[in-house]
């Protein structure tokens, strides 16, 4: 498991410039996101995740499962037992009232950290030096900062 994201991406050490910095925590909002759009298993939500690479690194199934029991304990989502025709039987997730509350706070909070991270990296643009610690035209699209928004 990574030490600086908890995931299996091993970002801990330099490997690249160009790295995703992990936003801790996000697996709950994710989940909450994807269940809103419409309910699904816990299995389908990991190919989501992997497939649209939702969040930095790999996240192992296992954590889909943990967040999903923790999200109906705090009632967040409810789970429907549903007949399998191709093994044990298996649960569809779905988003409670109480749940698209907790994803309203999830978007307000992540606005709030998009806007201080678009200062940031403002603020680092106008360092002086040779320019290797500038964003890549990439990094300025996916932040909104920069030329390439």
């Amino acid at each position: 498991m990574c030490r600086w994201c908890g995931c299996s991406c091993e970002c801990s050490g330099p490997r690249s410039a160009e790295r995703a910095v992990p936003v801790e925590g996000m697996l709950e909002g994710v989940l909450l996101l994807l269940l809103v759009e419409e309910p699904r298993y816990g299995y389908e939500l990991w190919s989501l995740i992997e497939e649209e690479d939702l969040l930095a690194g790999r996240v192992y199934v296992g954590r889909i499962y943990e967040m999903l029991r923790r999200l109906l304990e705090s009632g967040f989502v409810v789970a429907s037992p549903e007949e399998s025709t191709k093994g044990p039987p298996r649960s569809r997730y779905e988003v409670t009232p109480l749940g698209r509350e907790r994803l309203e706070r999830w978007r307000v909070g992540l606005h709030r950290s998009h806007d201080r991270i678009g200062q940031f990296l403002a603020r680092c643009e106008q360092l002086p030096g040779d320019g290797a610690s500038r964003p890549t035209p990439k990094a300025e699209a996916i932040s909104g900062v920069g030329p390439a928004a």
